[in-house]
């Protein structure tokens, strides 16, 4: 057993019906090291903010305050850039190292952030990956990632309902970044966030109010500060049999072995993942073997770990014996998880009722489960069935409902109610310190002078040739 990554494989019955073919769950548990004051890795971060005219007043001043109170949370072996993105692509802040210098750099940066024009998210990403790319290399054990700030649509460059072109264009041009999209209210669409940010290996959440804003920046820098291990790849085998992944997570199937990929896992966060084994008939006393293999890199040490779990299934004669709690809860977290993309799914079509009993059966189900976290769960999943009820409660909470259904699927946070199931202590330690930041850190009198500093530049620039890359120019 490794120190940085606890390995469990529990399985739904140990005991299994002889002579017939039949199936049953296994459940993989991965728990990482749970000691965020350990030595971390450097993080190098770009803020990618759009800055389109939507985003102005509340919004925007919030997204600063938050730029803000992120990056008093980092370190001199940290760096933190700023993209921002309208009908043009700025570098606000090139990648900066965050000592006293380069946090005074970032105060003047966020000052000068200020709203205009449409959304070009597509020239915003690109632009923030030439930024990170440029900036001189760093530890090699540091953690890349880009953080994608946006309140509305892609309508200006690549649209949103062109998929194949949004992949194409980021497995071109994303070389080991991953990126974590951040989504304000019910204008911007969770389902494209969630989409990207499966792509990229991040994050996806949804603020849907002002304050759910500073909430979930701090939970993704609590995320990042806590990471333990990375690039986890997981292969399990069953002797004479197959396996499916039932959560929503990337996985293959490599020969006879089903391999499954996580990016990364922080300190305390524990992921649960439930695979359906399907077995076929063997006679009394055989024994089938299911085997484990788990692989991964130590972000402290950056040595490659691993660590191997067996099982044995024992074929009896009568039924299924040996049930473990654990697995049968698992189970049916994953049910509730699925039921509730099975709901939106009813919903996009205008089957209401349909999406209103495929709820009322989740809630059922693990309400017959006597563990806590099945009855909080039943508790969230029974307030969403009002969401179902009509078209107009639909699409006022769709971006919640995607949330949700994300934040079930993959045991993490992404600014919905059930949040609360799946936080860490490092992470709601951040979120509490983040609320702890003054209202403003910067000097209003700053502001005043920065801003006409950029009204002057905007007029000398009138004019002036533009750099060679459309849409692009340096604040």
């Amino acid at each position: 057993m490794s120190n940085s990554l606890h390995t469990q494989l529990l399985v739904e019955h140990r005991h299994l019906t002889a002579n017939r073919a039949g199936k049953t769950h296994a459940l993989i548990r991965l728990e990482a090291e749970g000691r965020p004051e350990l030595k971390r890795p450097p993080l190098d971060l770009v803020a990618c903010i759009d800055v389109s005219g939507s985003m102005a007043g509340s919004k925007l001043d919030e997204v600063k305050r938050s730029l803000l109170a992120l990056a008093s949370e980092l370190a001199a072996q940290d760096r933190l850039g700023i993209t921002s993105f309208e009908n043009e692509v700025a570098l606000v802040l090139p990648p900066t190292r965050m000592d006293a210098a380069g946090k005074s750099r970032l105060h003047e940066a966020v000052a000068r952030l200020g709203p205009m024009g449409s959304t070009f998210m597509s020239g915003g990403i690109l632009g923030a990956i030439a930024d990170l790319k440029a900036a001189p290399t760093p530890a090699p054990e540091a953690v890349r990632r880009i953080l994608l700030f946006t309140d509305g649509h892609a309508n200006v460059g690549i649209p949103e309902n062109d998929r194949v072109a949004w992949a194409t264009l980021l497995r071109d041009r994303l070389e080991g970044f991953s990126v974590s999209w951040f989504g304000f209210g019910e204008d911007h669409d969770a389902d494209f966030l969630s989409f990207l940010a499966d792509l990229t290996r991040g994050n996806a959440y949804v603020a849907k109010d002002e304050d759910a804003i500073t909430d979930a920046f701090a939970q993704e820098l609590g995320g990042l500060l806590g990471v333990r291990a990375m690039d986890i790849v997981l292969e399990l085998s069953v002797q004479r049999g197959s396996a499916t992944l039932l959560n929503d997570e990337r996985s293959e199937m490599n020969g006879e072995r089903l391999v499954i990929r996580l990016d990364d896992l922080s300190c305390e966060e524990r992921k649960d993942l439930v695979v359906e084994l399907t077995l076929p008939p063997m006679p009394a006393q055989e024994a089938l073997e299911v085997r484990l293999v788990a692989q991964w890199r130590d972000v402290l040490s950056g040595t490659q770990e691993e660590a191997t779990c067996e099982v044995s299934l024992v074929l009896a004669l009568g039924p299924h014996r040996g049930t473990n709690p654990e697995v049968i809860e698992a189970v049916a977290l994953v049910f509730a998880a699925n039921a509730q993309k099975r709901a939106r799914a009813f919903a996009e079509q205008e089957r209401w009722q349909d999406a209103a009993d495929t709820i009322t059966e989740a809630v059922k189900r693990l309400k017959r489960l006597d563990t806590p976290r099945a009855q909080a769960l039943a508790g969230h999943l029974a307030s969403f069935i009002a969401d179902y009820r009509d078209r107009s409660s639909y699409m006022g909470n769709r971006s919640k409902l995607k949330s949700a259904e994300r934040a079930m699927s993959k045991q993490r946070g992404t600014g919905s109610p059930v949040d609360g199931l799946y936080m860490t202590n490092g992470k709601l330690r951040m979120q509490a310190r983040f609320k702890e930041q003054p209202e403003s850190q910067v000097d209003p009198r700053l502001v005043q002078q920065l801003q006409d500093e950029l009204a002057d530049l905007f007029r000398a620039s009138l004019g002036r040739a533009r750099v060679s890359t459309p849409g692009r120019r340096r604040s």
